[in-house]
Parts: C-alpha cells; sequence; structure tokens
C-alpha cells in the first residue's frame, strides 16, 4: 500500500500546469519532476485531469508502450491541411503513417484483434473522434462517410502546426 500524502493547492496548481491531461497521475507527475524513471500505473492512482483528479481507469499491461493518443493530433492535421482540409479516412491514415512512422513502438504496429487494423490506425481513430468534440473537424453527420474535415477552427490549429 503505498503512503498518502496531503499537499497544498498551490503544490496542487503546480502540477496540474505539468500534467498530461487523461494520461498522467500526480504520482507520474512527481516523477517527471524530480527526474525519475517513468512506471505503471499503480491501482487506485488518478490521472490528473483540467478539472482535478478525475477516476482511474484500467490500463493494458503493455499500454505504456503504446505512442499517447494526444501525439496523433498534429500528424491528423497536418496531413488534413496539406490535402485542402477534407480527405478520406484512408488518405490521412496513410499521410500519419508517413510522418510518425520513425515514433511507432512495436505495440504501435500490432494488429487489434478486432477490425483487421493496426493499433496505431484505432488510436488515430480515437484522436479523430477526439478533434471532433474539440471543434477541430466536422461531425460525423456533416460529411461523407469515411471523409475527415477540418472546421475553420481546425484549419487555423493547422497553419500554426
Amino acid at each position: 500500500m503505498a503512503p498518502t500524502i496531503r499537499i497544498d493547492s498551490e503544490v496542487w496548481e503546480h502540477m496540474k500546469k505539468h500534467a498530461r491531461p487523461l494520461e498522467d497521475n500526480p504520482n507520474s507527475v512527481l516523477r517527471r519532476l524530480f527526474g525519475l524513471s517513468s512506471e505503471v500505473h499503480g491501482e487506485g492512482m488518478a490521472p490528473v485531469g483540467r478539472r482535478g483528479v478525475v477516476p482511474p481507469r484500467r490500463r493494458g499491461a503493455r499500454e505504456e508502450e503504446k505512442t499517447p493518443q494526444y501525439e496523433y493530433r498534429e500528424p491528423i492535421l497536418r496531413a488534413l491541411f496539406k490535402k485542402g482540409g477534407k480527405a478520406t479516412r484512408e488518405e490521412v491514415l496513410k499521410a500519419v503513417d508517413a510522418i510518425m512512422v520513425s515514433r511507432f513502438t512495436p505495440f504501435d504496429k500490432l494488429d487489434i484483434e478486432t477490425g483487421g487494423m493496426s493499433r496505431w490506425q484505432k488510436t488515430a481513430e480515437f484522436e479523430a473522434h477526439t478533434m471532433r468534440r474539440a471543434g477541430l473537424l466536422r461531425p460525423v453527420s456533416e460529411t461523407r462517410r469515411g471523409e475527415w474535415e477540418l472546421t475553420p477552427t481546425g484549419k487555423k490549429a493547422a497553419q500554426e502546426t
């Protein structure tokens, strides 16, 4: 059982500034700040979100070897921007593959059991979903099937990458 510590609100705010939303927990932030090696999230350790602590989620045994989902955002934006702001899912994933090929881990390259695609492709699709919720990509209801399209906000973000 890990010890419980109490921190003041100033330390908490500083930790939140250094946290990766929905990925880190207080321990992983402190380990990074102190220059310690990273470690797998332990039971009961909650990631630090933008609005404070969020409920813990189960992690796969090798998920720590996976490229984080947020790292797909910039390549997706760049790929769509080069295509004029709109492209098919397949075109975007092909461009993302070319951009990120050197960053993929062996775990990313594994095929998932359902769907006949690589883990990295599924992670990129999850990031596209997140980008839709963030207003960077048009909702599925406003595009043709299998098409990804930047919104004006997404085009602005793509120009800044």
